[in-house]
């Protein structure tokens, strides 16, 4: 099987031409497969809905969809997680929601 975390990454990479915010795998719709082994997909901005076809080579529509399936791995949360977030709390002064979005990004 192909890797997933390839394919994201990829699709993480590109901006939006329209309003530049990073284009999200998870967007993704498949659209058809040609004969010759292209797989037409569509993308979509979350930011500003606007959509966008790529061609895929060398992928199947089943492992495409595959991987569209698969979660991603999440890192296990460790000691200096916990310390982190301990110093944190004293200063905190945003919402807690906006913050781990924020660290979810970087």
């Amino acid at each position: 099987m192909n890797d997933t975390k390839g394919f994201s990454k990829i699709f993480n990479e590109i901006n939006c031409p329209s309003c530049r915010t990073k284009l999200n795998y998870k967007n993704i719709k498949i659209i058809r497969s040609e004969d010759d082994g292209i797989t037409i997909i569509q993308v979509s901005c979350s930011n500003c809905a606007k959509s966008f076809a790529f061609g895929i080579f060398g992928l199947s529509v089943s492992e495409i969809q595959a991987m569209l399936e698969e979660k991603p791995e999440k890192k296990p949360i460790t000691y200096d997680d916990i310390l982190d977030f301990h110093n944190l709390m004293p200063s905190f002064e945003k919402n807690l929601s906006n913050y781990i979005k924020e660290r979810e990004l970087n």
